[in-house]
C-alpha cells in the first residue's frame, strides 16, 4: 500500500499513518519508520537515602550595630521610713548642756562641715529649766514694726499688774514674777497659749510699760 507522506519535510519531521510513526532523515532523503513506540510511563521509583550532612561553613564578621538612643530615666522611688527615736522627759539631770551651732555661711548652703558647740556662754539645766546667757537680744528694729504709738495711761496698768513671789511645781524652787492668767486680762497681746493650754508670758514687752509709767509719775510731781 502506497503511503501519502508530506511533500517538501525538513530534517526530523515526524509523520503517523496508520499506528506507525514515521521520521525525515534529511542525510538520507528519505522517511524512516521509528520503530520505538512510547511505551506506558512506569511508576516512580523509591526516594534513595539522605546523603550525609556537609561541613557547617565558618562564621561570618558581620558589622556590629550602632548604639541605640538612650532611653528615659525612670522617677525617683519613693522614700523609706523614717527611724524610730525615742524622747523622755529630763527633768532631772543637773548636767549643763550645751548646743551645737553653725554659722551663717554652713546655713545658706545647707551644709554643716565644722560644728561649734557653745561654751559656758550660753547652756541649759534640765533639773531647774534654766537656759543661761551673759546676754538675751531681742528683736527691735523700727524697720520692722508698724503701728508705732506711746504707751498711755501707763500707771493705771501697771497697777492693775500683781507681782508674785511663789515655787514651782517641777522643782520647788522659789522665784518671783507674775501669773500668765491675770496679765491676759490686762495686757493679752503679751500672753500666748500652748496647744495644751498651758500659757507663756512675754516679760520683756513689760518694759515698755515700766518706762512709760516712771515718765507719768515724773510729771505728776511737777
Amino acid at each position: 500500500m502506497a503511503i501519502n507522506f508530506p511533500s517538501n519535510p525538513a530534517n526530523n519531521d515526524t509523520y503517523s499513518y496508520n499506528g506507525q510513526n514515521w521520521y525525515w532523515a534529511n542525510n538520507y532523503s528519505v522517511w524512516l519508520a521509528n520503530t520505538l513506540a512510547i511505551g506506558y510511563t512506569g511508576s516512580i521509583g523509591y526516594t534513595g537515602s539522605i546523603g550525609p550532612i556537609g561541613y557547617t561553613g565558618s562564621t561570618g564578621a558581620g558589622y556590629t550595630g550602632s548604639i541605640g538612643d538612650k532611653g528615659y530615666t525612670g522617677s525617683a522611688g519613693s522614700g523609706g521610713g523614717g527611724g524610730s527615736v525615742s524622747l523622755s522627759a529630763n527633768n532631772t539631770d543637773t548636767i549643763s548642756y550645751y548646743f551645737p551651732m553653725a554659722n551663717s555661711t554652713e546655713l545658706a548652703t545647707a551644709t554643716w562641715s565644722i560644728g561649734t558647740v557653745s561654751n559656758s556662754y550660753l547652756y541649759f539645766i534640765p533639773s531647774t529649766g534654766t537656759l543661761n546667757s551673759q546676754i538675751f537680744n531681742s528683736l527691735s528694729d523700727v524697720n520692722k514694726k508698724s503701728n508705732i504709738e506711746t504707751i498711755g495711761s501707763a500707771i493705771d496698768t501697771i497697777n492693775k499688774l500683781r507681782g508674785v513671789s511663789f515655787d514651782w511645781k517641777d522643782n520647788g524652787r522659789h522665784s518671783y514674777g507674775l501669773i500668765a492668767q491675770e496679765v491676759e486680762q490686762v495686757i493679752p497681746a503679751i500672753v500666748s497659749t500652748a496647744p495644751d493650754g498651758t500659757k507663756t508670758l512675754n516679760y520683756d514687752a513689760i518694759i515698755g510699760f515700766l518706762i512709760e509709767a516712771i515718765k507719768e509719775l515724773a510729771n505728776n510731781k511737777r
